[in-house]
């Protein structure tokens, strides 16, 4: 041994999929804020709002469509079965509200 070290490669522990989560999640924080927004306009106005499980199905149905998309792009026509589920869960909640 010459005294020499080699440098050590970082890795990083994340997979491309966890890291791809982290980014959408601000969606998630965003909505929040949102829903908070309208109730506290409601709470101030009076302005009131009856459907509220209209809205609570239609969110689910947005996210399984944007979740479809991801896929598809990421995987394209590789693995249909990834793309087609949450496409049917989309619609599922779609056709509830």
């Amino acid at each position: 041994m010459d005294g020499e070290f080699a440098p050590i490669e970082e890795t990083s522990d994340r997979s491309p999929s966890k890291a791809q989560d982290d980014e959408h999640r601000w969606i998630i924080g965003f909505a929040l804020f949102l829903l908070g927004g309208i109730l506290l306009v409601q709470y101030l106005v009076g302005w009131r709002i009856d459907r509220w499980w209209f809205i609570l199905l239609i969110i689910p149905s947005g996210g399984a469509f944007a979740t479809a998309w991801r896929r598809y792009h990421a995987l394209g026509k590789k693995q249909k079965s990834a793309v087609v589920r949450p496409v049917v869960i989309g619609l599922f909640f779609l056709l509830a509200a």
